[in-house]
């Protein structure tokens, strides 16, 4: 019967009348005049509690006064009109009969529509739900409506509701309310189904929005209310009540069923604190008890003793109750000291053989405190490292696909099968433990890691029959578990919360909500579908141990009060002394849980430890013996990979070595300053030499101690037999395109060679400065198309825009530190993968094939240039070089007399230089031209030849102003430029082959324009005498020049040019210059260029003056 109790309750919840003075009725009536004045009496037993806005805020409902609620719930009255509103005589006399048997007659239907005005509509629904849910809260609640209505619904928080599936046909008593279209038709077809102890109200715009099987309408408008059903109407006294109103009573209502609960046996009889010593099967912490309870242990159950109530000793079995568990309570509830008497017992009954434990910790870590040291322990994860907590997921899923995997391969359902199979002795797959993931404040958990949550789905899906289960511990329950994971969780643990809500949330009833501060363990429990049941958690501790607790006054005495919800939990007396101390600590005393876990380890000694579903972390130091050691991967040949680094595969639980090949193109390692990257790009270089394969290195060196730093000459590498080339910093940019510009140029593949670049960046800015940046894009021009020239490039950048532009040129990718995880999927990292990892050397592979987080190895001393290293060593002679590598040594800065060789042909030694920074030397069989700027070293380099032509056996000699050039022992003559024309007649006589070297021609030219003329007919090939030129002039002169016998000295194309990067240098002798140029060192004094007939070759001339 649907109508006529709402409409009791409606004349209860109108506003308070008042009988007119006197205390008679308006009209004579005895039954109208009852009505109005048992109304007026519940209105005012009520109002006993009406001034209860103090239960906005933290008041909690069970601070209504008691009688006033008893009052409330026993208050009823008939349903008839109020005697002294306006008309409501003609309302009574308007429907076939009295008000009450109208609404009796159509109470038939248990599903009725309100329609109207919103706000009215509202009131009546309002009226209608708190009459059929009942004052005591009887019958539960289920509250539908559209999104954006939540709020008008919002008083109905503190009533008995279901959240979710709406009640089945088998289902107890339960009101629906339905408010908005889109609701429709979810209600219809729940309805049709319903049961006959559900009844329905149903909110409606207009009548015509009204569903065809719901035929009883009450029609809400300015002038009253009118009830429909069929073709019959008639008006109602019913009254619309207003949000405010309903929640104060939806808070009595609570009120209520707290004080029914809290004050029933099975919450105040309850012990304020068990220790878990005390419980049965548990006692002292002694390994020898706990060996005797391991060896007692079924394999069908995972049984732990978790407290007591008022008839004793109260367990849980996670199979039978199980597979999982949700636990919910607020702060200082007794949340952490049920999580860790919940993980001992269960270690105190079952060996690490038959359980594993995992701890997830999102509170700081200190949840579990020393239950982590638990021998059963197999793995811990804190919000303190993210990073594993990926890894524990990746780690749980392959755990779950190894146990599907054993027991397909042993053919059983479920692990309990494969236990009992094992224990008879008719299967040889060996049955893993079962495995508990115990996670405290998964909400926290779930925030920071969305992408851990559809890993768990599996789990507690499959988790029964695999022997996973899970317990997730929360703070916050409401929302944090989903539809599809709450599916599994049939037993559920409601420490106190601090919302009706979430009380409601767990356990689908409020009383969670009622437990006061002053019993922290005290909890409800419920087992599937069975009822709660009340339960003090035990704490850690040792038997016997209690409470001290003193005799509490009299309740009656008159100078005893008692403060409800106080701060301390402690009932007070004005007694001296007297005092019911009710408070306990949250966890258990720490000396207490570390005897307990001490004794589990004593008596795990021997047992065999569990194998956990993740690896620790990987180690911060790996040796590249150490991955040589490892077993190859298929498909993988030792001969052509190089090892890298140790791969952590979680999703696999192991580890691999992680082999880099570099016929398969390119590898970029990207990493900020401090992050490895230097130290990655050295182990590549060591094993590329230790393969054989030609190795030019630009930024950096080899580790200090390894064969080839050791070597100090080119011919200890040659001794050595490395296949080490070139080592160029990016300081030195004439080198670093001259090496570019080889590699680019060449076109053999049967040398494979390998370009390992420190800082990409850094060395384009430093190209950029070479040939008007024609050597970039020669680098450029190896990453587009190294591969054909047999040429792989290994280069190391920080993750900039800049270098990121070359990056779809590498096949693979080193990912080292990088400032956060975004920065690490811009580079292509994984979102699953992607996080700081700070960690020097902590890197992410990625490659075609997928991408492995993995640690870089770190090079030995000897091991690089050594001809061969670790258990694949043999295999280095399949790798095919041939020739020795590049060598391009630096041009020295000075060079000393003695360092040059002297010359054995026609030429004469200049100074050092070339690609291999040996002995240049200066043909000067057709005569030479010295050019520069001032103070470029003109005089200098003509000593130098001086010097090396009379040690030729040569006769010289010298035109010069005053100076060392002109005292070099052995000379024929030597004169100033005013002694020209005497020396010019000397040698028109002279039949000997001389080699006059003249200084400064150009000032020569201009002073004695006659003298000059003559030497230029004397030193001209068909003037019969053998008589060559060697003569100095300014750049810009000898550029300009084209009389002889400049033009002359110009057309042989042999000569020096000094100070190159002054203009005209390029015009003197008609060659580009710009490749041979050193922007490092542009004006250094003796540094030029040397012209032969066939090239250029830069040179730093010696120092004339140390040849003494």
């Amino acid at each position: 019967m649907l109508i006529a109790p709402a409409i009791a309750l409606g004349q209860v919840v109108v506003e308070r009348r008042r009988v007119p003075s006197g205390g008679h009725a308006s009209r004579p009536d005895a039954r109208r005049g009852g009505a109005a004045r048992e109304h007026a009496d519940v209105g005012g037993r009520a109002g006993v509690a009406s001034d209860a806005s103090c239960l906005e805020g933290s008041i909690h409902p069970a601070d209504l006064a008691t009688a006033a609620l008893v009052r409330l719930r026993r208050g009823t009255v008939r349903a008839g009109p109020v005697p002294d509103r306006p008309g409501a005589a003609a309302q009574g006399a308007a429907g076939p009969g009295s008000a009450d048997r109208s609404l009796g007659a159509s109470a038939a239907g248990r599903a009725v529509a309100v329609v109207g005005p919103r706000e009215l509509a509202l009131g009546i629904a309002r009226a209608l739900t708190l009459g059929l849910v009942g004052p005591a809260g009887e019958t539960a609640l289920v509250v539908r409506c559209d999104v954006g209505e939540h709020e008008s619904w919002r008083w109905a928080r503190w009533l008995t509701h279901r959240s979710a599936p709406l009640p089945g046909p088998d289902a107890g008593r339960t009101v629906v309310v339905a408010d908005g279209e889109g609701t429709h038709p979810e209600i219809a077809r729940w309805w049709h189904g319903a049961g006959a102890t559900h009844h329905l109200v149903l909110v409606a715009r207009s009548a015509g929005a009204v569903p065809a099987w719901c035929d009883t309408v009450v029609e809400v408008g300015a002038t009253g209310v009118t009830l429909r059903r069929g073709a019959r109407a008639w008006p109602v006294p019913l009254r619309a009540v207003g949000a405010d109103w309903a929640s104060r009573q939806s808070r009595r209502t609570a009120a209520i069923r707290t004080l029914d609960r809290t004050g029933a046996p099975g919450s105040d009889a309850l012990p304020d604190r068990v220790a878990l010593g005390d419980l049965p099967d548990v006692g002292p912490p002694d390994e020898t008890r706990v060996r005797a309870g391991w060896a007692a242990t079924r394999p069908s159950g995972l049984r732990a003793m978790l407290g007591a109530d008022q008839h004793g000793a109260v367990s849980v079995d996670l199979v039978r109750d199980g597979p999982h568990a949700l636990v919910a309570g607020t702060t200082g509830a007794g949340k952490s000291a049920l999580l860790q008497t919940l993980v001992l017992s269960l270690a105190l009954a079952h060996p690490p053989t038959r359980l594993a434990i995992a701890l997830i910790d999102y509170k700081g870590g200190a949840s579990f405190g020393a239950c982590a040291d638990l021998p059963h322990v197999v793995g811990q994860v804190t919000d303190l490292d993210g990073a594993l907590a990926t890894r524990a997921l990746a780690g749980l899923r392959a755990e779950l696909n190894r146990r599907e995997r054993t027991l397909a391969a042993a053919g059983v359902a479920d692990l309990a099968a494969l236990w009992l199979a094992d224990d008879a002795g008719t299967t040889s797959t060996a049955p893993p433990p079962r495995l508990l993931v115990v996670v405290d404040e998964f909400r926290a958990m779930a925030d920071e890691h969305p992408d851990f949550l559809p890993g768990l789905l599996r789990l507690a899906a499959q988790g029964r029959s695999l022997g996973m289960h899970l317990v997730l511990a929360t703070q916050r329950p409401a929302g944090a578990i989903g539809p599809d994971l709450r599916a599994n969780i049939s037993l559920r643990i409601a420490l106190r919360v601090t919302d009706v809500a979430e009380s409601v949330d767990v356990l689908d009833i409020p009383d969670a909500a009622s437990i006061l501060p002053s019993t922290p363990g005290r909890a409800l429990v419920r087992r599937g579908t069975a009822g709660p049941e009340w339960v003090q958690v035990a704490q850690v501790l040792a038997p016997g141990q209690r409470n001290p607790v003193d005799v509490a006054a009299s309740w009656t005495a008159a100078d005893a009060s008692w403060v409800p919800w106080a701060g301390s939990g402690t009932r007070t007396s004005s007694v001296p002394g007297r005092a019911l101390d009710r408070t306990s600590p949250t966890t258990a005393p720490a000396d207490d849980v570390r005897r307990y876990v001490e004794a589990i380890r004593r008596a795990a000694h021997g047992v065999p430890a569990p194998t956990p579903p993740w690896l620790p972390a990987l180690p911060e130091r790996v040796r590249v013996e150490e991955i040589d050691a490892l077993p190859l991967e298929p498909g993988v040949d030792p001969a052509r990979t190089i090892p890298l680094a140790l791969g952590d595969l979680p999703s696999e639980q192991r580890r691999a070595a992680v082999r880099w090949d570099p016929a398969a193109g390119h590898l970029l390692v990207l990493g900020g300053p401090g992050s490895g990257r230097t130290t990655a790009l050295r182990t590549v270089a060591a094993g590329a030499i230790d393969l054989g394969l030609h190795v030019h290195l630009v930024g950096l060196d080899l580790p200090t101690g390894t064969a080839v730093d050791l070597c100090s000459s080119d011919e200890d590498l040659d001794r050595h037999g490395t296949s080490l080339g070139t080592i160029v910093g990016t300081d030195d940019p004439r080198r670093l395109a001259r090496l570019v510009t080889l590699l680019a140029e060449a076109d053999d593949t049967r040398s494979p060679r390998l370009l390992v670049v420190d800082d990409l960046e850094a060395a384009l800015d430093s190209l950029a400065s070479v040939a008007r940046g024609a050597a970039g894009e020669r680098l450029l021009d190896l990453l587009r198309d190294g591969r054909r020239r047999g040429v792989t490039v290994v280069a190391g950048a920080r993750a900039s825009a800049r270098a990121l532009t070359h990056a779809p040129h590498f096949s693979s990718r080193l990912v080292l530190g990088q400032a956060d995880a975004v920065a690490d999927v811009l580079v292509g990292v994984p979102t699953e993968l992607a996080g700081v990892r700070r960690t020097p050397g902590r890197a992410v592979l990625v490659a075609g094939d997928g991408a492995v987080e993995c640690q870089v190895a770190l090079v030995s001393e000897t091991a690089a240039g050594a001809g061969g290293r670790g258990r694949h060593a043999g295999n280095r002679v399949e790798v095919a070089t041939e020739g020795e590598p590049v060598r391009l040594h630096p041009v020295p800065v000075h060079v000393p007399w003695a360092a040059l060789t002297p010359s054995r042909g026609r030429g004469a030694a200049m100074g050092r230089g070339g690609d291999d920074a040996a002995t240049v030397h200066l043909d000067t069989s057709c005569g030479a031209l010295v050019v520069g700027s001032p103070g470029s070293g003109r005089s200098n380099a003509l000593e130098v030849v001086a010097v090396g032509l009379v040690r030729a056996g040569r006769r010289v000699a010298v035109v010069a102003p005053a100076g060392t050039l002109r005292d070099v022992p052995g000379l024929g003559w030597s004169v100033g430029h005013d002694g020209l024309r005497a020396l010019l007649d000397e040698l028109e006589t002279c039949t000997d082959a001389v080699d006059l070297v003249v200084d400064d021609l150009d000032d020569l030219d201009q002073a004695c324009p006659l003298e000059v003329e003559l030497l230029a007919r004397i030193v001209a090939p068909d003037a019969n005498r053998d008589v060559r030129l060697i003569a100095s002039a300014r750049t810009a002169r000898a550029a300009t020049a084209y009389r002889e016998p400049f033009a002359r000295l110009r057309a042989g194309r042999r000569g020096l040019v000094l100070d190159p990067h002054e203009p005209g240098s390029a015009d003197v002798f008609g060659r580009t210059l710009e490749w041979a140029l050193d922007p490092a060192r542009p004006h250094a004094r003796g540094r030029g260029v040397l012209h032969d007939d066939r090239q250029v070759v830069p040179v730093q001339v010696a120092d004339a003056a140390s040849r003494s």
